[in-house]
């Protein structure tokens, strides 16, 4: 674990984890104990059927988990040779055929379509046509930021790497990363003489680095930067 402190310039209090593979058993935990989540991957066939995809189902049903927003790709037909999405697939599925990937496209279309069904009010399901960078879950005190490479093993089993901000980093029991999310930089930047709470940290490298995985997610969802 990579520890973090406060600074004098009052940056965000944070600790990173790193994980060889994505660490089931604390993202079920972390599902368990967040009222809003956004998970944004090019693909959840791997949730249907699945104890992740149940949990959160189940935590949805019982309204522990308030809100949760799925960003998906936009792979309602197959892509043409010369469109980036034709090459994005070899990287998330490496050396399967494209009707292959089709089958595993529409099963997690249907379990995201299902769970929006389901629950209308509380599932946000975004479709984003722009090219992924890596894939991103966001919690209320966390980050989780995994990658995509040319390789036959799956996102899920590469390096993921787990930011965990400290509760004096969290304002008023709300969430930065979620305020920074919907509101972006029109909450304003402070500086050295302003640290006004919940508030980007423009001279802090730190704060900028955790703001550029949200900014990601923003742009997915059509919001501005």
């Amino acid at each position: 674990m990579i520890g973090s402190r406060l600074t004098k310039d009052h940056a965000l209090e944070h600790s990173v984890s790193i994980d060889y593979g994505l660490n089931k058993q604390l993202l079920k935990q972390s599902i368990k104990n967040n009222r809003e989540i956004l998970f944004h991957a090019a693909l959840y066939c791997n949730f249907a059927n699945s104890e992740i995809g149940e949990l959160i189902e189940q935590q949805l049903k019982t309204a522990r988990l308030k809100k949760i927003t799925l960003i998906a790709m936009d792979f309602t037909s197959i892509p043409k040779k010369n469109d980036w999405r034709y090459e994005f697939i070899n990287m998330l599925r490496h050396g399967a055929s494209i009707s292959d990937f089709m089958l595993l496209n529409q099963a997690s279309i249907n379990w995201c379509e299902a769970l929006k069904a389901s629950f209308p009010e509380q599932v946000n399901l975004a479709y984003t046509k722009q090219l992924p960078t890596q894939p991103i879950l966001l919690f209320e005190k966390e980050l989780w930021v995994g990658s995509y490479n040319y390789c036959q093993y799956q996102a899920n089993q590469g390096i993921w790497m787990r930011l965990t901000l400290s509760k004096s980093s969290v304002v008023s029991h709300n969430s930065v990363i979620f305020k920074w999310l919907y509101h972006g930089l029109e909450i304003g930047c402070r500086n050295r003489n302003n640290d006004k709470e919940g508030q980007l940290n423009a001279n802090n490298e730190r704060d900028i680095a955790l703001y550029r995985y949200i900014a990601d997610c923003r742009q997915a969802l059509d919001l501005s930067l």
